[in-house]
């Protein structure tokens, strides 16, 4: 008889289903004398009771498909929806290829709501109906107007190209002339495959991390990677974007590491639970087991961000009202360490602020010195100031506490009209005065003096 039980459905087969209606049918019409019930194949009742066997064993099999696709790593169609439902969640819909464009015409032209086809794969593309502010969209004084093109199919729908010969305008309209894409596709989805949606069911319960999904797991298998420095996430699981970051998106942000397993631990530990975002994209790869023993390979496009550094220029005036208990070198070598360790440990998203850096300089300094400690800041290259600099969520302040070669930045341009008699002092680290005089023969001409020509006199 078919059973049930911790190892699973084991349905009879027709031969098994035979016996036992036989049995029965025997027990219910006993032998009576020299009249028995006839159940041998070719007989009545044994034609009838290979029929019945048929029927319950197809009956049988049924239950088992039916068990079988109550199995996770085998649900199929509306099985799947069952229990992505029981999960808290729910298949991913399909989403529809966007691509940024600019057109071309005469100004107060409709162009809302119009088909275009992109050549290089014959895929249609429509324009929306209105523009940013809700107002009907026409070409502007200028002869041009910049909108967004969706697919009229969902699915990874590409377009790559940028120029009018890449685009023809299918619903003719008079006074549009041309379709100039200006950036590459945002790729659509079809909508969630039975094979995706099983792959989001499995991972969970075979992943290796404790509480896979929550921002701690993914956190802490990123820091676990080799030569990452920094990971953290920003996670956004409501309706709206956030810090920039889509809805139901999750940005990584990760510092060092190699990108590929970078990306395959994204893809592990995010399981499917939301969108990924970043700057970096990568195509990952990464082998699912199933309870039972058997695997498959699941690979996808993640992305994650790598922080900007922005190099920090900082500029100490130590003054001391008790001179002689100051440091010998003046501070500079507490000034190096304590404002660099200020500017790198900042972290991810942080200001750099003149007043905090000049601070902790003033309070690691020697109080008997009675410093005062101000400070003037900057992203190099540009002019010290005592303002604030802003750092955004996918950027770090960091500086360099070597000892750096000094640049002196001017605001007229070269060429210069030097003069022989002319010299020039310096004073190196508060050193004896150096005087570089100037040459005629230091020049191809004095009076049209080159910026690398007074370097190199200088260097000399």
């Amino acid at each position: 008889m078919a059973k049930l039980d911790d190892t699973g459905f084991t349905p009879d087969t027709a031969g098994d289903k035979f016996s036992e209606l036989e049995s029965s049918f025997l027990a219910e019409f006993p032998a009576q004398g020299d009249e028995f019930l006839d159940t041998s194949p070719n007989s009545y009742t044994g034609r009838e009771i290979k029929v019945l066997s048929e029927f319950l064993v197809s009956g049988d099999n049924l239950a088992a498909d039916f068990l079988d696709i109550l199995d996770p790593s085998q649900a199929t169609g509306v099985f799947v929806d069952y229990h992505l439902r029981l999960q808290a969640t729910r298949r991913k819909s399909a989403a529809f290829s966007s691509i940024s464009a600019l057109l071309a015409g005469e100004p107060g032209t409709p162009v809302g709501d119009k088909l275009v086809r992109y050549l290089p794969n014959d895929s249609l593309w429509r324009t929306p109906q209105l523009d940013a502010n809700g107002d009907p969209l026409l070409i502007l004084a200028n002869g041009f107007v910049e909108t967004t093109l969706k697919a009229t199919a969902s699915g990874s729908i590409n377009a790559v190209e940028s120029g009018t010969s890449s685009w023809l305008i299918v619903d003719r309209t008079v006074g549009w002339d041309t379709v100039e894409s200006t950036a590459r596709a945002s790729l659509g989805a079809p909508i969630e495959s039975d094979f995706a949606g099983r792959t989001r069911l499995a991972s969970p319960a075979t992943s290796s991390l404790g509480g896979a999904c929550t921002k701690p797991a993914i956190v802490k298998a990123l820091n676990e990677i080799p030569g990452v420095t920094f990971a953290d996430i920003n996670n956004n699981r409501t309706l709206a974007p956030v810090n920039g970051v889509p809805a139901k998106s999750i940005e990584a942000i990760v510092e060092g590491g190699d990108p590929q397993v970078i990306a395959n631990t994204i893809l592990a530990t995010y399981q499917g639970t939301a969108g990924y975002f970043g700057l970096t994209s990568q195509l990952a790869s990464i082998t699912i087991t199933r309870p039972d023993g058997s695997s498959f390979v699941v690979s996808e496009e993640t992305s994650w961000t790598i922080p900007e550094q922005i190099p920090i220029i900082v500029q100490y005036t130590i003054v001391y009202d008790e001179p002689t208990n100051a440091p010998a070198d003046g501070g500079v070598a507490i000034a190096l360490q304590v404002g660099g360790d200020y500017i790198n440990n900042a972290g991810r998203g942080v200001d750099v602020l003149p007043n905090t850096s000049a601070s902790a300089v003033e309070a690691a300094l020697p109080p008997a010195s009675e410093p005062t400690v101000t400070a003037l800041i900057a992203i190099k290259g540009s002019v010290l100031a005592g303002a604030q600099i802003p750092i955004s969520i996918r950027q770090r302040s960091v500086t360099n506490t070597q000892a750096q070669a000094a640049e002196v930045t001017g605001t007229q341009p070269e060429s210069f009209n030097f003069v022989v008699t002319w010299v020039l002092g310096l004073s190196i680290n508060n050193g004896a005065p150096v005087t570089v005089t100037f040459s005629p023969t230091d020049f191809e001409t004095i009076s049209q003096a080159r910026a690398l020509e007074v370097a190199e006199a200088i260097g000399r």
